[in-house]
């Protein structure tokens, strides 16, 4: 028995698109084909459902493959524009009364734990990346790991259990569950500032340098000769900055590097900034928490003794610090989560060209109190 012809009211794809002249060389076409196509399901659905172009159809008019049409299909099925059914039949779904919700797609956000309780920094940025991700309607799937599950081949089927379209990763670390992830056809939207360490997919770099360049320089002309920066034994396997010790010899400082040895914390903090023209730098954010975690009557000493420039938020109790002033380097990370999300939408977050550089801004002299952030939540 013949196949029935389906019959279409759509006016032809040439008639939809009249601009359209075909991809340029370097432009993704499977990205411009669910562009186009989103645009042409959005404007012509209507109260009841209608059969929708076929695979065929469009593989012919925009010249690319049969899988590449496929997979554009699932994903405004999954958008909630196009229903497919079993006899090959694609429609437009009606719209429904009142405003329809279209979501755009899911977006992975894995979250390391420990650095979600001790920055609040981070907090805030993921708090607003998933407010503004929804209100351009994705879906944010915030995934909370410990440290070192994200190492794993069990992580990065964990991420792909979602079925996202694209992740975004603040400061991660290269790894092969990373690696598993891209090669699975999620697009990375990477937050880095590991020096040297360019992920697959980075274009968004926060960067330290600026500030800390402005502070030395305050320094110096206030007649600070030596910086001594608190290290850690060994290092943090990650730190905000890594760049303190050479931009300090590239400003004419002399620069100390404190190291605990077998020293308590609070005996460690007592013996810095003891000596005349000393300044105090912390460049490794996770030893600043520490040391704030283990002393914090000590660190608040060490900031009434010496100038101590601090990055992001003191984990100490306010009350501690009341009446001392600190340098203060950090991101304003709700306007980065609101530059990512906004990426996102329009597509700009996997455009080829010059990579997005956030600077840190300095803040000389602010009272130490404000900077307080003890762990837990705002």
């Amino acid at each position: 028995m013949a196949r029935k012809p389906i019959q279409r009211s759509l006016p032809p794809l040439a008639e939809q698109l009249p601009a359209f002249k075909g991809f340029a060389p370097a432009e993704n076409k499977s990205r411009g084909l669910e562009k186009a196509l989103r645009g042409v399901a959005s404007r012509n659905r209507r109260a009841r459902a209608q059969p929708f172009y076929s695979m065929r159809e469009v593989s012919a008019f925009f010249g690319v493959t049969l899988p590449s049409v496929g997979k554009v299909y699932r994903q405004l099925e999954r958008e909630g524009l196009l229903v497919r059914k079993r006899s090959s039949v694609t429609e437009l779904a009606p719209l429904k009364t009142g405003r329809p919700v279209v979501h755009r797609g899911i977006v992975a956000v894995p979250i390391w734990l420990p650095g979600f309780l001790m920055f609040s920094d981070w907090r805030e940025f993921f708090i607003e990346l998933e407010q503004q991700l929804r209100r351009h309607n994705f879906v944010a799937n915030l995934i909370f790991f410990r440290q070192g599950e994200d190492e794993s081949p069990d992580f990065a089927q964990r991420v792909l259990g979602h079925e996202p379209e694209s992740m975004v990763r603040l400061a991660p670390i290269p790894t092969m569950a990373f690696q598993m992830i891209c090669e699975a056809g999620v697009r990375p939207v990477v937050l880095g500032n590991m020096p040297g360490q360019l992920l697959p997919g980075q274009r968004y770099f926060l960067s330290w340098n600026r500030g800390l360049q402005q502070c030395l320089a305050a320094w110096k002309k206030a007649g600070i000769r030596t910086v001594t920066i608190p290290r850690a034994d060994p290092a943090p396997f990650t730190s905000a900055t890594h760049a303190g010790e050479r931009l300090i010899r590239e400003a004419g400082l002399d620069c100390r590097i404190a190291r605990p040895g077998g020293a308590d914390w609070a005996n460690y903090l007592d013996k810095l900034g003891r000596f005349d023209g000393e300044a105090v730098m912390f460049d490794e954010d996770i030893w600043q928490s520490r040391l704030c975690a283990q002393a914090p009557r000590a660190v608040a000493g060490l900031i009434r003794r010496v100038p101590v420039m601090v990055l992001r938020h003191l984990n100490v109790a306010a009350p501690d610090l009341a009446g001392a002033h600190v340098d203060w380097l950090g991101h304003d990370m709700r306007a980065i989560a609101r530059r990512v999300a906004h990426d996102l939408d329009t597509g700009a977050a996997f455009s080829p060209g010059t990579p997005t550089v956030f600077e840190a801004e300095w803040n000389p002299h602010v009272p130490a109190e404000g900077r307080a952030a003890p762990f837990g939540f705002d």
